[in-house]
């Protein structure tokens, strides 16, 4: 279906993509409940912090979230995600934050003169850090409840629904 929109066709691709879930090493497990009993019973970042950072934990945010991640029954979560094109202008929408590098992917191998990428969007909030960012065992890794190498599967996705949008775009008479 098509809707017209001052004379350009509107196209839109929406697509719900599954990815596993990135589940903690036990032992990081063990010391990330204990920073998050810590941090609950004292809230002072002066304790909690140095010993989060002892154990490899960045935060008592990330030890939160890891504590989540142990806790989902789920295997994996849906990202959703959509693509818009009004002419030749593509847009991007992504429900998680993404690193620069995902992003410059995606507009790079885009199919049209300009894209444009909006992040939190959908009611959805996350990191998706690039292979890079896991490397660097980054605040946004930490939070992330995704694996590493899924930020490089989604921009890949993104691309791929840009690129169903021209061919869509080359059958309209």
């Amino acid at each position: 279906k098509f809707k017209t929109v001052e004379g350009e066709q509107v196209r839109v691709c929406a697509v719900s993509h599954s990815q596993s879930i990135n589940r903690p090493d036990p032992k990081l497990l063990a010391h990330a409940r204990e920073i998050a009993e810590l941090w609950r019973k004292t809230n002072d970042s002066k304790i909690v912090v140095p010993l989060a950072v002892s154990y490899g934990i960045n935060s008592p945010y990330a030890a939160n979230s890891i504590v989540r991640r142990s806790a989902m029954k789920e295997d994996s979560l849906d990202i959703l995600m959509d693509v818009v094109c009004i002419g030749n202008i593509g847009f991007v929408f992504a429900s998680y934050e993404m690193f620069d590098t995902n992003g410059k992917y995606i507009r790079e191998h885009s199919p049209f003169e300009t894209t444009m990428i909006a992040t939190y969007a959908n009611d959805q909030n996350s990191y998706i850090p690039s292979s890079i960012g896991f490397g660097y065992g980054c605040y946004e890794s930490d939070l992330c409840f995704f694996k590493p190498g899924t930020g490089e599967k989604l921009a890949e996705q993104y691309v791929q629904m840009l690129q169903n949008l021209t061919d869509v775009k080359k059958d309209i008479p």
